[in-house]
């Protein structure tokens, strides 16, 4: 259980190790009859320019800080200002003057301050990164960035300070600049400290520390979240404060005590209660647990080509969930609610520090195979997404144009499985009595017709898919099969991606968005198949691959049917005939020569991105069971 401050200090200590040096005084009063509490804050207090700089309070006894508001002078605002931790880049020379500012439980307010020398030297030869908040058992990551005119000899993570945790780090690189970690359980707030060491082959070497603190969550192991394995971000808010929908939202949607899915009474869809929303209709709706999320969601609904068809499909969900610690994203019908991955909508760096990097929980389930496959969106003859050259260690930003493309194909995926469970036609008829979970568990979807009157055909691919996507134990007999015989089961079968024979949620899910991306965003989906042996020397030699897919004559069918059931208005056997044709892309290509091949009359220039890596299929999202409705 969290518990407040009584009276506030604070305490600084230097990058890298060394004592804490105490500063200030307490500006809060306790009890006079009790022991006051204090407000410890450790960091940086030296930097040089270039650095990132870390503050983390605690309060003496562990209790929880409330209304915690930073206020920096000197360098760029916190991207989280409200949290009890915080990390940003100290970019200039000179004086970071920082305030804390506090309410405990009790209603005292606490405040505290200090500064931070920033130094003009030479560029820092390792740089930690991000000193934030955490909650307990939650998923962490750090990173630490090098020097970009040295090579990295090696790095080594230690941690300095708190309960040990389990450091891991990404498979197949030997490099490690990027931690992982579970939170330990606490029964207090607590610090962590770690320090990230980078040995050069020139025999100079650089260290920097970084805090994580960790909040005495609430958790309920039987809770929805728990139980997958997810334990939701304190830092999760309402976008809009003054939202009429602010307290069923931070109550029903994304924390790890929800065991009972809320009652359309409480919180309906936003279908339930206007047909045409407004982008404030739809921000009134949003979670997030960094306020620059909503941010740039409002501006992407409000020009981004595609704004209208979301704010559309939008109507069937309850809510939308953006935070730094949903990795991938998701619907879920336990909640009506979609959690989006934020690492689809940061715009500078600074924002894509803020985000967690854990690799996809998926990552290694296809390992024992012999063929991978992977997918793209093309435009113009330039890869449209994934996106080359937004390397983090060259602090990379994003134009408004590269983030609608990194958004635009996931929203359209996620939301048609909230208009799968809830379309249109049933929003009048559901009851305030029912809840999301309640009736998901007691209808049939749309996808449900899909897979009887448009069924896939591959029991080989089927199977396959809960290896690839589920973590299925793969058999003797699929450790056997060649990328040529997926390749042939693949191009006779009915889906447009190997994803499709996830679950016929994901067959409907996946045909709705193929089928947008080309006729709203006129960027064509390429699917490939590769050999285990070129996707690990890095040729990406072409088995099989096939651009707009979903365009074939005899899949034709199904995507129309996706379309009319999801977006009505929209004509789609009339749009598919004036779509781009299919294409097969040239075996034994390179997946990235192929990249500007023509499907229409248009003269295309022939281009190579030599710098992509496409080693497996981007993170689509995470499955979680549906699980059954309690009390």
């Amino acid at each position: 259980m969290r518990w407040s401050i009584l009276t506030t200090a604070f305490f600084l200590s230097a990058c890298g190790g060394g004592g804490d040096t105490p500063s200030g005084e307490n500006k809060g009063s306790g009890s006079p009859t009790t022991t006051p509490v204090t407000l410890t804050v450790t960091g940086d207090r030296v930097v040089d320019a270039g650095d990132s700089v870390g503050l983390a309070a605690i309060a003496s006894d562990g209790s929880a800080l409330a209304q915690v508001t930073w206020t920096i002078s000197g360098a760029d605002q916190p991207l989280a200002p409200h949290s009890q931790a915080i990390g940003f880049t100290a970019q200039d020379a000179g004086v970071i003057t920082w305030q804390l500012d506090a309410l405990s439980a009790q209603g005292k307010a606490l405040s505290t301050s200090g500064e931070i020398a920033v130094s003009q030297g030479p560029a820092p030869s390792a740089v930690a990164r991000l000193t934030h908040e955490a909650v307990e058992l939650g998923k962490v990551s750090l990173r630490v960035d090098t020097l970009p005119d040295k090579t990295v000899d090696s790095i080594t993570w230690q941690q300095t300070s708190g309960p040990e945790v389990d450091l891991k780090y990404s498979q197949g690189h030997s490099i490690h600049n990027d931690v992982f970690f579970q939170a330990p359980a606490v029964t207090r707030d607590t610090l962590l400290a770690f320090d990230a060491e980078v040995s050069y082959d020139d025999g100079t070497s650089g260290i920097d520390t970084v805090w994580v603190v960790v909040n005495d969550t609430p958790v309920d192991s039987d809770a929805f979240f728990p139980g997958s394995d997810l334990y939701p971000t304190s830092l999760i808010h309402a976008y809009n404060p003054q939202s009429p929908w602010k307290q069923a939202l931070e109550e029903c949607i994304y924390t790890a005590t929800i065991a009972r899915s809320c009652e359309f009474a409480r919180l309906p869809l936003l279908g339930q209660q206007t047909d045409t929303p407004s982008t404030s209709d739809i921000m009134d709706r949003v979670l997030v647990s960094h306020d620059w999320m909503g941010e740039a969601f409002e501006q992407f609904l409000n020009s981004s080509q595609a704004g209208p068809d979301i704010i559309n499909l939008l109507r069937a969900t309850t809510a939308v969930v953006i935070s730094y610690d949903i990795r991938p994203s998701f619907y879920w019908s336990a909640t009506g609610a979609i959690y989006l991955d934020a690492s689809n909508i940061w715009l500078t760096s600074a924002q894509r520090d803020t985000l967690n990097t854990e690799p996809d929980y998926r990552s290694g389930f296809d390992d024992e195979l012999a063929y991978r496959t992977s997918w793209r969106y093309v435009k113009d003859g330039e890869y449209y997404y994934p996106q080359p050259g937004l390397s983090r260690a060259n602090r990379a930003t994003r134009s408004e144009q590269q983030l609608e493309a990194s958004l635009t194909w996931l929203l359209y995926h996620e939301l048609a499985h909230a208009n799968d469970v809830f379309p249109a036609t049933r929003w009048a008829t559901l009851r305030g009595s029912d809840s999301p979970l309640r009736y998901a568990n007691n209808h049939a979807m749309i996808s449900d017709t899909l897979a009887r009157d448009y069924p896939l055909i591959s029991d080989r691919l089927l199977a396959l898919a809960q290896v690839s996507y589920g973590g299925a134990q793969s058999t003797q007999t699929q450790r056997d099969y060649t990328a040529q015989d997926i390749a042939t089961w693949f191009e006779q079968d009915n889906a447009v991606s190997m994803y499709g024979f996830y679950t016929y949620r994901e067959d409907f899910a996946t045909l709705f968005e193929r089928f947008m991306m080309l006729y709203r965003m006129n960027a064509e989906a390429d699917v490939g198949i590769f050999t285990e042996e070129t996707i690990k020397n890095g040729e990406l030699l072409i088995t099989w691959a096939q651009r707009n897919r979903v365009n074939e004559p005899f899949i034709q069918p199904r995507a129309a049917f996706v379309v009319d059931q999801v977006l009505p208005a929209i004509n789609a056997g009339q749009i598919q005939t004036q779509m781009s044709a299919p294409v097969m892309l040239p075996a034994l290509a390179s997946w990235r020569d192929t990249v500007a091949v023509s499907t229409s009359k248009e003269h295309v220039k022939n281009q190579t991105l030599k710098g992509l890596r496409v080693t497996g299929e981007p993170a689509f999202e995470r499955w979680l069971p549906l699980p059954d409705e309690k009390n």
